[in-house]
């Protein structure tokens, strides 16, 4: 038998031709390890199993042609079209890609690549493969751009400070159609930030200034590009595995909660999220790095398919590190043609993007690093109120106070009034203010910044109750105030003397001399008296409790801390007078 494997190319095409293919297989089975690596020889060879629906022998087939001809266009893009109607897409992108490489000008190699881009949500990618971008459908709903102020630019370059000068600008690259960044080397402006936002070019920013410092730290995840290209086809259980890429990254940010850390989520498109930590102050990148190793110690195990990476502006190179580009938020990725949105704790993007700005935390770095230094993580459970013992025990001791914090913590937009009684009471006994930020954060105007300038300078005297009578009196008079105090000293009424009186200062009402001026007379007078009428009506409402009292026991005495008081009725008129 003639074993010349051109000969035996065109017997195996004639059987096929008449429709003998088991004759056909044979000669495949026979001959495919005597088919020298040629590459015409072995294209068709491969053409022919594809025809007889041998699809593991036209793979063996075609990587003999590559060996080759590693160069063809012709035979990259044929193998690419086997692997993917076999569902080997991964092996297809790759080969896809390379046959651009080769050919740039290839448009059905395109048209494929473009295909799967766009099944893998990498809309932009997928649209780069064209020289003019493919239209979408039109839609009736039109589109508001946002009101970009200077507060929200301000707040933006100060929450994503890094690099002095340089940044980079994401594009697409015409033939291969991916995204790559472009160094630019000028200093970061508020005009840039504009046009991020707006959608015209999309910022890529350098966390590591020159002195090696960060002021934020990152946690990306996403999932393995092996899963994306391997399930091209099962949408369905892509959007499955992107549903739980969110919940892992959510879990993380629990995690962060647990201890105490504010942490915030977005998503920056094709399958991946962040978690972001923001300080108050510049600290060596590899402290930072140090730290969410050590936060990361304590996080869950990811699943097989979520590749988990902090990341601090840098990328390995094997001996060392090289600056990469962090996507600013806000902006829409080129590849997916998605914005990158920060999430709530249920994974949905905040509707106000620029508002949610303020609600930003920055937290000082040492705070940050002693919290993951904790071994051991609280229930998610006992982390309702976390405040110093001593705050929540006046929170807990002054119903007026309670009900403004429950306020605040139901979502609920707090008076003017009622910040600044929580400010004059827990603000001022707050050191850190985590306390104060923990309670308003969850109002929808909180801003951070605000909060922060707000409390900093706050004075030290705390508020009085009266004080408090007079600011919300329609709340104060729907709920009953038992409060007894130790107002010695000159001291005045304030729930933080339910914690200790001696942070109440005694009062300058009482400090009086005729060497004061006239209208500072008039100001005690007229304070002392509002008290007086306050205190009035307390001792009148504490004196009908002692009658019923009196009523029911029979008792006229009543002896407490050394001093007793003592029940007498003088001229039809009952008295409590006290005896020492």
């Amino acid at each position: 038998m003639n074993k010349d494997p051109f000969y035996q190319l065109e017997l195996a095409q004639k059987y096929m031709d008449e429709g003998q293919e088991d004759k056909a297989r044979q000669l495949v089975l026979l001959y495919i390890d005597e088919v020298p690596a040629n590459g015409d020889l072995c294209f068709r060879w491969a053409k022919i199993c594809e025809g007889l629906g041998m699809a593991k022998h036209a793979m063996k087939f075609y990587r003999k042609a590559l060996k080759a001809e590693p160069g063809s266009s012709r035979i990259l893009y044929n193998y690419a079209i086997l692997l993917n109607n076999i569902g080997y897409y991964e092996d297809s992108i790759h080969y896809l890609r390379k046959t651009i490489k080769v050919d740039p000008e290839h448009m059905a190699a395109r048209r494929l690549l473009s295909k799967a881009y766009h099944a893998l949500g990498l809309h932009g990618q997928a649209d780069a493969l064209y020289a003019e971008p493919q239209k979408r459908p039109e839609t009736m709903v039109r589109y508001f751009p946002p009101t970009i102020g200077n507060e929200h630019l301000n707040r933006i370059m100060e929450l994503f400070s890094g690099r002095e000068t340089g940044y980079a600008v994401q594009i697409m690259q015409r033939f291969k159609a991916e995204p790559i960044y472009v160094f630019e080397d000028s200093p970061i402006s508020c005009d840039l930030i504009r046009k991020h936002i707006n959608g015209e070019i999309t910022i890529g920013l350098y966390p590591v200034r020159s002195d090696k410092t960060v002021k934020y730290a990152l946690i990306e995840t996403r999932l393995k590009a092996r899963v994306l290209k391997e399930n091209i086809k099962n949408q369905a259980y892509l959007k499955y595995l992107e549903e739980m890429l969110l919940s892992y990254i959510l879990s993380l940010k629990r995690v962060a909660s647990y201890i105490n850390l504010p942490a915030y989520v977005d998503c920056s498109g094709g399958f991946s999220f962040r978690l972001w930590f923001f300080f108050k102050e510049f600290i060596h990148f590899l402290k930072a790095r140090e730290f969410l190793k050590r936060f990361m110690e304590h996080a869950p195990p990811p699943h097989t398919y979520i590749n988990i990476e902090p990341f601090m502006g840098t990328k390995g190179v094997g001996i060392g590190w090289i600056e990469h580009p962090v996507l600013l938020p806000f902006g829409i990725n080129r590849a997916t043609k998605r914005r990158a949105l920060f999430l709530d704790e249920e994974g949905v993007p905040y509707p106000d993007q620029l508002m949610f700005l303020k609600r930003i935390q920055e937290l000082p770095f040492k705070e940050c690093f002693q919290a993951v230094k904790k071994t051991i993580f609280p229930a998610p459970n006992s982390m309702a109120n976390d405040f110093p013992a001593t705050i929540e025990n006046m929170i807990n001791s002054c119903i007026v106070l309670s009900g403004i914090v429950r306020k605040a913590q139901s979502s609920r937009i707090l008076s003017r009034e009622e910040k600044v009684i929580l400010f004059y009471t827990i603000g001022i006994l707050d050191e850190d203010g985590r306390a104060l930020h923990s309670i308003l954060n969850p109002c929808p105007d909180y801003n951070y910044t605000k909060v922060e300038r707000q409390r900093v300078r706050l004075k030290s005297n705390p508020i009085s109750c009266i004080k408090i009578r007079e600011l919300i009196p329609e709340y104060t008079a729907s709920v009953s105030c038992n409060c007894v105090f130790d107002l010695r000293g000159g001291r005045y009424p304030s729930p933080v003397m339910h914690i200790n009186p001696f942070l109440v200062p005694p009062r300058d009402e009482l400090d009086i001399s005729e060497n004061q001026p006239i209208r500072e007379l008039a100001r005690k007078y007229i304070s002392l008296s509002r008290q007086r009428s306050e205190l009035d009506m307390a001792i009148h409402k504490i004196k009908k409790f002692f009658e019923k009292y009196y009523a029911r026991t029979g008792k006229d005495k009543i002896s407490i801390d050394g001093v007793e008081l003592c029940r007498s009725v003088e001229n039809s008129s009952i008295k409590w007078n006290i005896k020492a």
